[in-house]
């Protein structure tokens, strides 16, 4: 009986070298990633280290109980970074700066597991207000990150356009303007349960008052910049919706519905 091939939009021969493919290129990026961790300066051992600590202890403890809105052992990793990390910066060495953040990452996803399971009857009887499993602040980070970068594309990049048919003193009012329209439409369209004060909600008063002091202080705090240069529009119109999302999303919280 002749050999027989997966069938489908591609040949699994060209699936194996696809993935033997990805599998070489994974390789080189931990072997370059490796590389500079031993043979770089301090400085980037310790980021690199405990940036993949920090990823790590994230990823261990993603099923874990939340504890002020944080996974368990995601927030027994901070509390152990903010004792190692100083010592890591004393010891300067690699080696001890990746002990630590090895044995820091390892030993918050197993204090996290111990004190999810020490926890959980207390959840079950009912939920006091840190142990809110309804609200996940790690997901909220993500989500705020993504709808800056958005938000910079729609409000620090779109409006550069504007300087085509409008004086340049022009741009950066209209920049605001069109970036308080979308924060409205936000707030409105896909937050519109959350609390509101005066009817309004938190985000575009935040965006007001941002706008505010940032316009009042802009000499003291960034001197004079070109008009319609797209500084002075990130300045003006994105660095106000960057904070109205900032407590719109993290402040607040994206609350899941009871299943």
């Amino acid at each position: 009986m002749g050999n027989s091939y997966q069938r489908g939009f591609v040949r699994s021969s060209v699936m194996d070298l696809a993935f033997l493919f990805l599998m070489i290129l994974l390789a080189w990026a931990v072997w370059a990633g490796i590389s500079n961790l031993i043979s770089g300066d301090f400085a980037l051992t310790l980021f690199m280290a405990w940036l993949i600590a920090l990823a790590s202890a994230g990823w261990l403890s993603r099923d874990q109980l939340r504890v002020l809105r944080i996974p368990a052992g995601l927030l027994v990793f901070l509390i152990m970074a903010a004792v190692l990390l100083p010592l890591s910066l004393w010891s300067s060495s690699k080696l001890a700066v990746g002990a630590e953040a090895a044995v820091a990452a390892v030993s918050a996803w197993y204090l996290g597991e111990r004190w999810s399971k020490a926890l959980a009857p207390r959840v079950a009887a009912g939920v006091p207000w840190y142990l809110d499993q309804s609200i996940n602040l790690v997901e909220d980070l993500f989500r705020w990150i993504g709808a800056c970068v958005v938000a910079w594309v729609l409000v620090g990049l779109l409006p550069l356009l504007f300087v085509l048919v409008m004086p340049l003193q022009w741009v950066p009012w209209v920049a605001m303007g069109w970036g308080l329209g979308l924060l409205v439409w936000y707030c409105y369209k896909f937050r519109p349960s959350r609390v509101r004060f005066l009817k309004i909600p938190l985000g575009l008063w935040v965006f007001a008052v941002a706008a505010l002091v940032l316009q009042l202080f802009e000499k003291q705090i960034m001197g004079s910049m070109e008009e319609g240069s797209i500084g002075l529009i990130a300045y003006a119109a994105y660095a106000p919706g960057a904070c109205a999302l900032f407590v719109e999303i993290i402040v607040r919280g994206t609350r899941k519905a009871a299943s």
